[in-house]
């Protein structure tokens, strides 16, 4: 989604970076993590010595300290999940991350990293500091807000967070109201 023929558009289109947004967040870090990376670099890293500590045994230490088990605990990734979004989109900081590029990528990267803590402690396939959180936690109440938030978002009145896709040539793209009009009716 971001180094395809679509991503320069998310910074043009309200409806481009919100399917950008969900796919980094709710569907990017399912495969991801389903590879299992903390797995596999525990077995690709040698063990240090006797007596001193290399990559493989800082990584076991990581993995099972109790600010990972505190960082993929449902109790903080769901309201990390929620308040980054509406701490996001409700405040300056999202007109301020949209006008660079860089910015725009830090946000991406955001939903990829708290979609991953998210998604973390529900598949369970690395070595996780909690044994007890291999059942779903209650997460459906996660989908209402996200699309609560969505319809704020998008049919907004006045469009002022919004760039149109105008400024780069495209006369497909036009307003940045238009762009919500349709994405509304569809």
């Amino acid at each position: 989604m971001t180094a395809t023929g679509i991503g320069g558009y998310g910074m043009e289109l309200l409806s481009v970076h919100m399917i950008q947004r969900m796919t980094l967040s709710m569907l990017a870090p399912i495969p991801l993590l389903l590879g299992a990376p903390g797995t596999l670099a525990l077995r690709a890293l040698c063990p240090a010595g006797r007596g001193r500590r290399g990559a493989r045994e800082l990584l076991l230490l990581v993995l099972h300290s109790r600010c990972a088990a505190a960082l993929t605990s449902p109790f903080v990734t769901l309201p990390l999940l929620t308040a980054s979004l509406y701490g996001l989109y409700f405040t300056p900081l999202f007109t301020i991350l949209m006008r660079t590029w860089w910015g725009h990528d830090l946000m991406l990267a955001h939903f990829l990293a708290v979609g991953s803590l998210f998604y973390f402690p529900l598949l369970a396939v690395d070595p996780t500091p909690r044994k007890e959180d291999r059942r779903l936690p209650p997460t459906g109440r996660s989908g209402v807000s996200s699309r609560h938030r969505g319809c704020i978002v998008q049919y907004g009145e006045d469009g002022s967070q919004l760039r149109t896709g105008q400024s780069l040539g495209f006369g497909w793209a036009g307003e940045g109201q238009r762009d919500q009009l349709c994405v509304r009716h569809r």
